[in-house]
């Protein structure tokens, strides 16, 4: 009957914090219901990030705004762009053009990249 008695308060103990927990993540300011805003513009490699031996984070810069910067993984380019490769990742002069969304408000990703190519 103890048993029976503590799984109940243990029960109910859980579904309290569960409740608290849910009104505490929908008062949260700016939490879900994120709007996006559609970019594209020409980028170059402002600087290579080796994150381990075999994985590299990109730093791109927009060419007209140089304080708009993407930073992406390298598998990722190379998913849009099949030669990319070493060589192409460190011609710093290269142009891309990426097109995707920008948060503007909301705590979702930051940016949903929607195309990488490079620019001939």
């Amino acid at each position: 009957m103890k048993l029976f008695k503590f799984l109940i308060s243990l029960l109910i103990t859980g579904m309290i914090i569960l409740m608290v927990g849910c009104v505490r993540s929908e008062d949260c300011d700016g939490c879900g219901d994120c709007k996006y805003e559609s970019f594209k513009g020409e980028f170059r490699i402002d600087n290579i990030n080796m994150a381990n031996d075999t994985n590299y984070r990109i730093r791109f810069v927009n060419t007209e705004n140089l304080e708009f910067i993407l930073e992406l993984n390298q598998s990722y380019v190379k998913a849009d762009i099949d030669e990319f490769n070493d060589n192409t990742m460190k011609d710093k002069s290269q142009i891309y053009i990426i097109s995707g969304d920008l948060i503007i408000s909301g705590s979702c990703a930051p940016e949903n990249i929607n195309k990488i190519e490079l620019k001939n």
